[in-house]
């Protein structure tokens, strides 16, 4: 019925997230990661404008309305962009072996229409910091401070709710819980194990942000690092805890799991495996991962592409 569906709708955002106002490159980062997220698996953050009573653009109504014929169909569509001063380029790519065409609009996208930015080059500034580091992050738990400032300093560049597996190209299967992990969880986990509980601190409160629910768990971390911040020790911080969970009837357990978790002296990888590239049988990923079939593939397609003329090689990978 009506109040079991509205039980199970996820709730209405009181607030603006500050990213869906500013028009800085880091919000705008974050909104086109918040958005994937949304169209993938509803993991995204929610604007309040789209619960809005009144509509924010005029609906046309012909949109949806299907013509005689698929050719009628994109010739409307194609027509539709030149009306809007785009050009298309469509290239057909039947050589692949099945009937299909590949188009192209300078300046528009599946999710939406887009502006070309301006060419400002931070973005290879930021490829030539990811290249620097990647060897390091991937031998994390064996970097020595001066290793761990450096990655952090250098991955404070991109946006945090970006996913590590985006980040550094790892593909997992759909059914991995760590296609969630973001930029913001890691850095947490470094910042925390540096001793600078202020920026772990920080860190922690944008991956909760890129959260729908945090739970308990989550909570009672973020208290234990701001105990941290305020400068209590590890053996002090319980009975912060112990308090806080007593007053909202979190189970005693859950602070014990929480001060183990977070004792001293801390693992980056402790209760969170991350990728271990190029070598995958020591890997902890190595299950869900699918990166390693891929290169697997590219490596014998390369090499065969190498050895034979273009034509046999097409057929080679279409067979």
């Amino acid at each position: 019925d009506s109040d079991q569906f509205d039980a199970a709708m996820l709730e209405i955002p009181a607030s603006v997230p500050e990213y869906f106002l500013r028009q800085d490159s880091e919000a705008r980062n974050t909104r086109f990661h918040v958005f994937t997220h949304f169209t993938t698996d509803n993991s995204g953050v929610f604007p309040p404008a789209l619960f809005g009573d009144s509509p924010s653009y005029s609906f046309d109504p012909s949109t949806f309305t299907p013509l005689k014929s698929y050719e009628e169909e994109v010739r409307r569509l194609v027509r539709f962009f030149h009306d809007n001063g785009k050009n298309v380029y469509i290239r057909d790519v039947s050589f692949l072996g099945f009937p299909s065409v590949f188009v192209y609009v300078p300046e528009f996208s599946a999710q939406g229409r887009k502006s070309a930015p301006p060419v400002d080059g931070s973005g290879k500034f930021q490829l030539v910091d990811l290249d620097s580091i990647e060897h390091l992050f991937f031998d994390i738990a064996h970097c020595s401070s001066q290793q761990l400032t450096d990655i952090a300093h250098r991955l404070a560049s991109f946006a945090p709710s970006v996913p590590i597996t985006q980040l550094f190209n790892i593909e997992l299967t759909a059914d991995s819980p760590w296609q969630q992990m973001n930029l913001a969880f890691v850095l947490t986990q470094i910042h925390y194990s540096l001793g600078n509980y202020d920026q772990a601190l920080s860190h922690f409160k944008q991956f909760c942000a890129t959260r729908i629910e945090t739970g308990p768990y989550y909570t009672m971390v973020k208290h234990y690092l701001e105990a941290r911040v305020e400068g209590q020790k590890h053996t002090q911080v319980q009975t912060k805890l112990s308090s806080f969970a007593e007053n909202q009837e979190i189970e005693s357990a859950l602070v014990k799991q929480v001060m183990t978790d977070m004792a001293e002296p801390y693992s980056i990888q402790a209760s969170t495996p991350l990728p271990r590239c190029p070598h995958c049988t020591a890997c902890p990923l190595s299950d869900p991962c699918q990166t390693r079939h891929k290169l697997n593939l590219a490596r014998t397609v390369y090499s065969n592409m190498k050895s034979m003329p273009s034509t046999e090689a097409l057929a080679w990978i279409m067979a």
